[in-house]
């Protein structure tokens, strides 16, 4: 059985708080590590004393996506302690080449509606996110079912594609408890986010069909006690599938309602009429992957077509 303490580290991201995990039994094991800064840093370490340890004694340290919050101090804690960094292949390719991402993003993003000022600020956000982030070097990539033993205990893990491509859980069967990163997280529902392919370009995963279809997956598993990235831990776990079916049920409804107005939209028209007093670039960022997400699943329930044209992307009721 594991034995684990949770942390709490500071981002100043609208999510907050990150948490991590430290695995106590042989070998000292941290999942996700917070942002790369002198705060997080500081924070992580007097936890870690808390808890009778110190950077030196962290044996591995598995990352659940390529997220600022969750992988930035991971190469600071390896270059201090000599620990291995497990991490999906599709999210170290967003890792190794984050400007080539973000170029590629804002081109989707023209393309889906957003004007160039407000392109030009969000790219300014993302760099911004990008210094919370130390550059990995040596990894060791991993896929679904891959298994780390531990002293009396075993975690797997679970591809769960939708919040990005390459997100891992890893599941301990023996006790039903599952590391959820940020696929199931406490306090909202995650956003599965616009993410343009690192090595097929003007390519885009349908990013919550593949959500949904995670969901089900883990759904499907014997969970007693779920562990997210952010929030509190969840126990019914029943309720909680069953409050995210129901808020992305309520959102595809909202959003077949305003197709309804008319014949055709850009998402990011759909995204102004869904949350017209945004304040922050990022804000629209997200809203805009929500909108492509619940137009994939109409898409695919044969509800609307999508439609390329030399001006850009509409959507169309069939």
């Amino acid at each position: 059985m594991l034995d684990y303490e949770t942390l709490t580290l500071p981002t100043p991201f609208p999510a907050g708080n990150v948490k991590c995990y430290l695995i106590k039994n042989d070998p000292v094991t941290l999942i996700d590590c917070g942002i790369y800064s002198l705060e997080s840093l500081k924070s992580l370490k007097e936890q870690l004393t808390c808890f009778g340890f110190k950077i030196k004694d962290i044996k591995q340290i598995l990352i659940t996506h390529a997220h600022p919050d969750h992988y930035g101090l991971a190469s600071t804690l390896q270059l201090d302690s000599g620990a291995e960094v497990y991490i999906h292949a599709d999210e170290m390719r967003k890792a190794e080449n984050p400007t080539l991402l973000l170029n590629r993003t804002s081109e989707y993003l023209a393309f889906y509606g957003l004007s160039e000022e407000l392109r030009s600020q969000l790219s300014d956000h993302f760099s911004w996110e990008l210094g919370f982030v130390h550059p990995l070097e040596e990894v060791i990539e991993i896929g679904d079912a891959y298994t780390f033993t531990f002293e009396e205990a075993e975690l797997r893990t679970i591809l769960t594609p939708g919040h990005t491509m390459g997100h891992l859980c890893f599941y301990e069967k023996s006790s039903g408890l599952l590391f959820s990163g940020d696929t199931i997280i406490g306090n909202f529902a995650p956003s599965p986010v616009l993410e343009p392919s690192p090595i097929k370009p003007y390519f885009r995963d349908q990013s919550l069909v593949k959500y949904i279809d995670s969901l089900r997956r883990l759904k499907d598993l014997p969970l007693k006690l779920i562990l997210p990235g952010h929030g509190g831990q969840i126990v019914d776990i029943a309720d909680q599938f069953q409050r995210v079916s129901n808020h992305h049920q309520k959102r595809k409804k909202q959003i077949n309602n305003i197709l309804m107005e008319r014949n055709e939209f850009t998402p990011y028209e759909i995204a102004c009429k869904l949350w017209p007093k945004f304040k922050r670039p990022i804000d629209m960022y997200l809203a805009i992957s929500e909108v492509l997400g619940y137009i994939d699943m109409l898409s695919v329930e044969g509800e609307i077509r999508q439609e390329e044209t030399a001006s850009g992307f509409l959507i169309l009721r069939k």
